[in-house]
């Protein structure tokens, strides 16, 4: 017979938990009735070696011989915890020796036809340590590292398999537990040596045949995979490789066949499969538009698999169906969840930041009130950028935006930290604790480019101590006023606006910033005190036409304008104000007196 007949023959007789075969030398059965059992057993007559077994009467010298050959009959009737009591019985009798061994390895590979590995495993290892020297051992490793493989212990079976030897079965099992270990290339290198010798060598194993078609899968060969998946049958493989078969149909767009095999593999009793079934399933339904059936499909994972890289997966995207519905309280919570779990921590973190980014564009008093559930997860100088963008909706939510700030203020860029640090002290001093605001100070003054922000902290701190004259100063010292300096000069000029370049550089800033009502009906007062109606009726217009029902910039425009456009302003004001509805009230009379004596006059 060749070598290529010999592999055959070898792998033909395995199952899906190959048998070790170990043959038993004739000189160890010596009684001829007990050799006769054996005869009958090799000639498939188990009646007849029951016989002989029922009406024979070991002693001791025999006990061991009985007991063998009665476990190879329980084998042959498929009693398997009967063969392991008869095994055990002929170890513990036979003397040392062929049988004792031989012996104690059926009672081993009995266990793993019975898949009790753990057994198995404690059977081999007291084989190792009773017979060092056995002429056996190429056999016992062989079992040892597949009952090691089948109880999870890979990388020791890999030890044990490496000491196994080469023979066909050996070389499959090897590329096996390479192959559950990632090792996938070192794996398809034995698995195309198995392939080359013939399709037959891989047909009697729903095992190799599963992880030889997902090996397949993984480097990049679907079509092959297909095939060998295809040819798996028996469980619990079955349904793993239905799994693997609707992964393939689901990528190459065949949706109907992929939704069948998902839902097969949906049978096993492998929870791991079931779960990677249901995500599965998720995705084509969401890639369909269906998400209505996808999140209840990921809902059942979160229920029922609350563990593992697929349940992580499973998360996300139903937080990402969350966003998509507008239920950002939901997605933020299990976000916020999943950024414990280092294996899908940045991703968490990302979809995080987006929905925080979605909501402030949406409801920035949501925002607000979930970023303090959330927020602080997101503290990290790699997003300072978007932290110092959500600051300022954080400006009124107290301790949220003071740690936000004290975390830039010492971890953030230099930029940052003057920002944040200017915060803090503007924060201190609008309490009145300007004491509270000189560490803040102190450190502000120790970066560079922060002279701006030291001066309008200043001019702060003078107008907090009513020194508005020193105030004002310190504002015109600044080169750009933003929103707040605008603020505290108009409020500085209501007090007392006989500050004529204080009044012009208001005047610039509101018109650089666009200003709103408020600032330009004080620009409007301002100008109207100062006698330049016209300037004055101006603002007046521009306030109206920022906030078109104010009240007092509707009269000022009836008092400064005339004719038609002063009579619609006068009638727009409301009885809000009852002083201000009496002076509008006399103005329309006086506007009509006007417009009277005019008419008589022609």
């Amino acid at each position: 017979m060749n070598i290529f007949g010999l592999l055959v023959f070898a792998l033909a007789a395995l199952c899906s938990i190959p048998a070790i075969a170990v043959d038993l030398p004739e000189d160890q059965i010596t009684l001829p009735p007990l050799k006769k059992a054996l005869e009958e057993l090799g000639a498939h007559n188990r009646a007849g070696a029951l016989r002989i077994l029922t009406g024979f009467k070991p002693d001791s010298a025999s006990m061991a011989q009985y007991h063998f050959v009665y476990g190879r009959l329980d084998i042959g009737q498929q009693k398997p915890l009967q063969a392991v009591e008869h095994f055990s019985k002929a170890y513990l009798y036979a003397p040392k020796g062929d049988l004792k061994e031989i012996a104690l390895l059926e009672r081993a590979e009995t266990y793993i036809k019975m898949k009790y590995f753990y057994e198995a495993r404690t059977s081999y290892g007291i084989f190792l340590k009773t017979f060092p020297e056995s002429r056996f051992l190429g056999k016992v490793y062989f079992g040892l590292a597949k009952s090691l493989a089948e109880t999870g212990s890979l990388r020791d079976a890999l030890t044990y398999y490496e000491k196994a030897g080469a023979t066909p079965e050996v070389l499959l099992g090897k590329a096996n537990v390479l192959h559950r270990l990632g090792k996938t290339q070192e794996a398809a290198a034995i698995y195309a040596t198995a392939r080359l010798s013939g399709r037959q060598l891989l047909s009697a194993s729903d095992e190799s045949l599963f992880y030889l078609g997902e090996n397949m899968l993984f480097v990049n060969k679907p079509e092959d995979a297909k095939r060998y998946l295809s040819d798996v049958k028996g469980q619990p493989f079955r349904t793993r490789a239905e799994l693997l078969l609707g992964q393939i149909a689901l990528h190459s767009n065949k949706t109907d066949e992929a939704m069948k095999l998902f839902n097969a593999a949906l049978a096993s009793k492998d929870r791991e499969v079931r779960k990677q079934a249901l995500l599965n399933m998720s995705d084509l339904e969401i890639k369909e538009g269906k998400t209505t059936e996808a999140k209840a499909r990921l809902e059942e994972i979160r229920a029922k698999y609350p563990y593992g890289r697929a349940y992580e997966e499973a998360l996300l995207k139903l937080a990402g169906i969350f966003r998509q519905e507008g239920a950002y309280e939901k997605a933020t919570g299990i976000l916020a969840g999943l950024a414990a779990r280092p294996a899908v921590r940045e991703e968490a973190l990302a979809g995080l930041e987006q929905t925080f980014r979605e909501l402030r564009s949406k409801d920035r008093k949501q925002f607000a009130g979930l970023w303090k559930t959330g927020g602080a997860l997101l503290m990290d100088v790699s997003r300072e950028k978007f932290l110092l963008e959500v600051a300022d909706d954080l400006r009124n939510e107290g301790k949220a935006f003071s740690d936000l700030m004290q975390y830039l203020a010492k971890y953030g860029t230099e930029s940052a930290k003057i920002r944040s640090l200017a915060a803090l002290a503007g924060n201190s001093i609008a309490k009145g604790d300007v004491a509270g605001s000189e560490g803040y100070m102190l450190k502000l003054r120790q970066l560079k480019g922060s002279a701006e922000e030291i001066i309008a902290l200043e001019a702060r701190i003078a107008f907090v101590q009513k020194d508005h004259k020193t105030a004002a100063q310190k504002l015109l010292q600044l080169k750009k006023l933003h929103t707040d300096d605008v603020k505290m000069l108009g409020n500085i000029l209501d007090l007392s606006h006989d500050q004529p370049k204080a009044v012009a550089r208001y005047e610039k800033a509101v018109r650089e910033s666009g200003g709103d009502a408020e600032a330009y009906v004080r620009l409007g007062d301002f100008m109207y005190e100062a006698g330049k109606n016209k300037e004055a009726l101006n603002y007046f217009r521009l306030a109206f036409g920022k906030d078109p029902g104010n009240d007092w910039a509707l009269y000022r425009i009836g008092l400064l304008a005339e004719g038609p456009e002063a009579e619609a302003a006068l009638k727009k004001v409301s009885r809000a104000d009852p002083m201000l509805t009496k002076l509008s009230g006399a103005r329309l009379r006086e506007l009509d007196l006007t417009k009277k004596g005019v008419e008589n006059f022609r």
